[in-house]
């Protein structure tokens, strides 16, 4: 097989083990008859490498832009991402927050071997940690971190309010919680017009990958109604664009969270 041909069926087959993932907790939350084998925290080898290839080119600037906003907004010392997948927030946190403390948690082994390994390329190894751990048991003291972030995850969560009560443990008084996820009211439209400027060869990742987060994403009225079963305040929730397979998309949501400041838990 030709490297080109490898590279394309590495591309459909990493996309596939995330997308697959994203429309199968719809499913299994509006039917209810769907096992779920597996969730994107627990992309199996040989999965990451295949999902590593696709994110690399297609999906990093994505995580620039965040990280970007994310230090303009506030300043922050003790941040997590958690299902970091490839580990690429963190990175491009640490190399724009050199005082900070950075950690990124996936739940599978790996994506946090190739996580350090795009760590060490940037040059931040020494500067950025990665831990494997679980959403629903983190591995970490509470009243610790002052950010969490999660991006583009939110609904591959079985359980979403279990998830963000312990985001909310981990957190320090005033400390906040930026999601990142697809935003469900995107038109069709925005997402039909940027498949068709696509070449060919990345019009199947691209539907079957952010398109298919997309369907699976919750309404924000949705989003709304789990933030209101927590202790979390809400600081603002709003519509974002960001690059994607080298195309701007208003497609996204920003929800920030925040743990009271005068909380005694």
């Amino acid at each position: 097989m030709s490297l080109f041909k490898k590279s394309l069926k590495g591309i459909a087959a990493g996309v596939c083990a995330v997308g697959l993932c994203a429309l199968a907790r719809k499913v299994k939350s509006r039917v209810g008859t769907l096992d779920i084998a597996q969730s994107l925290e627990g992309i199996p080898f040989p999965g990451t490498d295949l999902y590593s290839f696709l994110a690399t080119r297609e999906l990093k600037p994505m995580y620039t832009e965040m990280a970007g906003e994310i230090l303009k907004e506030k300043e922050f010392h003790k941040l997590l991402d958690i299902s970091t997948g490839l580990g690429y927030m963190p990175i491009e946190l640490a190399l724009h927050c050199k005082d900070c403390l950075v950690i990124g948690m996936d739940e599978s082994a790996d994506m946090v071997r190739i996580a350090e390994d795009n760590a060490r390329a940037s040059h931040v190894r020494n500067t950025v940690d990665f831990v494997t751990g679980s959403v629903t048991n983190l591995p970490f003291p509470g009243r610790y971190f002052d950010l969490v972030t999660s991006i583009n995850v939110l609904h591959h969560w079985e359980d979403p309010v279990s998830v963000m009560e312990e985001i909310y443990h981990v957190l320090l008084p005033g400390g906040e919680f930026w999601i990142y996820d697809y935003r469900y009211e995107t038109p069709q439209k925005v997402w039909d017009d940027a498949k068709e400027r696509l070449p060919l060869y990345l019009r199947l990742p691209f539907t079957i990958g952010p398109v298919g987060g997309w369907k699976a994403a919750y309404a924000e009225r949705e989003l709304r109604r789990m933030i209101e079963g927590t202790r979390f305040e809400v600081l603002s929730i709003e519509p974002k664009t960001f690059t994607i397979f080298e195309q701007k998309l208003p497609a996204f949501t920003l929800a920030r969270l925040r743990k009271p400041s005068t909380t005694t838990d």
